[in-house]
């Protein structure tokens, strides 16, 4: 996290902010964060997660989908049923 030595050596690095020391292509959104499109572009991965039992949470979902998708980006929606997750709709992005 941030403070600690040799960032770059870090496979995984928690942050409240954007930077990304240690060259990451994954990034994992929780508590209803929130990153701009431009940054998702140049990432590999990008996961939201919330609570689906959250009204919140899930209105701020759907408009963070459709940020994903108005800027061409793949988005793909999972959800998890009692025993594992489905896929319940995936976006087509950029082809």
């Amino acid at each position: 996290m941030d403070g600690d030595a040799d960032p770059d050596l870090q496979p995984i690095w928690l942050t409240t902010g954007d930077e990304t020391p240690n060259g990451a292509k994954t990034l994992f959104m929780i508590d209803n964060a929130v990153a701009d499109t431009s940054e998702m572009a140049i990432l590999e991965v990008t996961a939201i997660l919330f609570d689906g039992h959250d009204s919140a949470a899930v209105d701020q979902a759907r408009g963070q989908w459709r940020d994903v998708t108005d800027a061409g980006l793949k988005a793909v929606y999972w959800a998890q049923d009692t025993e594992r997750w489905i896929k319940k709709h995936e976006s087509t992005g950029k082809d």
